[in-house]
């Protein structure tokens, strides 16, 4: 191999690291510029999966001859997973 292309591919290689390296960095740019969106896309998303929650612990309190024992036990399971949700 001769000095000329030796020369040639470690230009190569280093433009190569340094463009990964700038993705990376843009990457992570972008992530930052986003953490407010993506916590209030989070705090919605909670929000929909207590309504959904909250929709079917009505409705088997319903179905159940709203008998108290269910519902009280279905509010606490209900609040679990919420709260659980919320945290993570």
């Amino acid at each position: 191999m001769n000095s000329t292309n030796t020369g040639a591919t470690d230009n190569t290689h280093y433009l190569q690291y340094d463009v990964t390296w700038a993705s990376i960095v843009l990457l992570y740019y972008d992530w930052l510029l986003t953490i407010p969106e993506e916590k209030f896309v989070s705090a919605l998303s909670v929000f929909g999966r207590a309504a959904i929650i909250a929709t079917l612990i009505a409705r088997t309190y319903a179905v159940c001859s709203q008998n108290r024992w269910i519902a009280v036990y279905l509010l606490g399971l209900g609040i679990v997973c919420v709260v659980t949700d919320a945290v993570r």
